[in-house]
């Protein structure tokens, strides 16, 4: 998934986390991996 931006990606994050869900952050892009209750991946990140 692409957001507009850093600030968008980080609120998601921090969403999920206070959610309970384990979120894996990319540190060289910003972007995160968080994996549904399925095992699904899903990696988001930013277009800037």
């Amino acid at each position: 998934m692409v957001l507009p931006g850093a600030a968008d990606v980080d609120a998601v994050a921090a969403s999920l986390e206070r959610a309970g869900q384990v979120v894996q952050r990319e540190p060289a892009d910003g972007s995160f991996c968080v994996a549904d209750p399925w095992g699904t991946t899903l990696r988001v990140g930013a277009t800037h």
